[in-house]
């Protein structure tokens, strides 16, 4: 399949910490496929359980569990030449890019680069484009927020214009990266 396409991507979503020997053990298997990269991100439980913490409306493996999992996956891709995608928004930042699907410097391909990673991470490249600009572009955003007679405001908004209204919100930066109070949560019992 690699032969056949500009780019192939694994996407390892959800990553179970209970699979990490498995996962990491075909990594070297995807290399030698011809793969380019591979996209980890954390399953997210609806209920609570055991030694999860809450993160927005999600039970999430801590901070601490989770990074040493995913260093040791960053460690294994590198070793056989691919790419450590981190489709864990806590952890974009620990990815070889701050896109999680594997397309920067694809030609032909420019992903949006106003967004919460940029800003938070990348500020220096982050970027509107003129479409965003335009009203109704903020429609993408209706199915996070579907309430009666809501896509008559999605229409009358730019994306620009949400995106820096989340940027100003505290609390959405905070739940997106996993922070309560300032801090990363720590390891509990939920």
């Amino acid at each position: 399949m690699s032969k056949a396409v500009k780019r192939l991507v694994v996407r390892c979503q959800p990553y179970i910490i209970d699979y990490h020997k498995e996962v990491r053990e075909n990594i070297k298997k995807y290399a030698q496929a011809g793969v380019y990269g591979v996209v980890f991100e954390a399953i997210k439980f609806q209920k609570s359980n055991k030694n999860l913490v809450k993160i927005g409306a999600d039970f999430c493996y801590p901070n601490e569990i989770l990074k040493n999992k995913f260093l040791d996956l960053k460690e294994e891709c590198h070793k056989y030449g691919l790419k450590f995608l981190s489709g864990e928004n806590r952890f974009r930042n620990m990815g070889d890019s701050l896109s999680c699907c594997g397309f920067e410097g694809l030609e032909g391909f420019e992903g949006n680069r106003y967004n919460l990673n940029y800003k938070i991470y990348k500020q220096e490249d982050l970027k509107v484009t003129k479409c965003m600009e335009n009203k109704g572009s903020a429609y993408c955003f209706k199915a996070m927020h579907q309430k009666a007679g809501s896509h008559k405001l999605w229409k009358s908004l730019s994306f620009k214009e949400v995106m820096d209204s989340v940027f100003c919100n505290k609390s959405c930066v905070h739940s997106y990266l996993g922070i309560e109070n300032g801090k990363h949560r720590k390891l509990k019992t939920i």
